[in-house]
């Protein structure tokens, strides 16, 4: 499922608006980069989206524009991650591995990193090293919402 991102197309041809939040709501796409402060544990940043799904994670990246990105738990392996990321042609999900050192390696060629948020705060000022992204660095944040 991960050997190569896959990209999902079915809103390719439409160009993402941001979306309208109501009034007295936090919007889920901020407007501008985010900084990822990698002190806090992954369970309390606000891009972290825990249990959902890749439909899920779509649902939630079609409203934001090219470079928005979240992090969820990857649905088939509990001990790993994925990103979940929008581009230009659609969305790219990628598995954040946990290596024997308990590192973690985005996709097959990223370096490893001690923790999900220094690879976040890694690829927030480097291209990714996945194809179908490799242009792309992690911009915006898409912030879980309160329960």
């Amino acid at each position: 499922q991960f050997e190569s991102p896959e990209r999902s197309p079915s809103l390719s041809r439409q160009p993402a608006r941001p979306p309208r939040p109501s009034p007295g709501t936090r919007p889920i796409c901020p407007p501008s980069p985010g900084h990822v402060d990698t002190s806090l544990p992954l369970e309390k940043q606000v891009w972290y989206h825990g249990p959902i799904g890749r439909a899920g994670a779509e649902t939630l990246l079609a409203l934001c524009r090219e470079g928005s990105f979240l992090v969820r738990d990857c649905e088939t392996s509990p001990e790993d991650y994925s990103l979940s990321l929008r581009s230009s042609h659609g969305f790219v999900h990628v598995k954040l591995t946990r290596t024997r050192e308990q590192h973690f390696v985005l996709g097959r060629a990223g370096a490893a990193f001690p923790s999900v948020p220094e690879a976040v705060r890694h690829y927030t000022a480097r291209a990714l090293p996945v194809r179908g992204a490799r242009h792309l660095s992690l911009l915006y944040p898409v912030a879980a919402q309160p329960p």
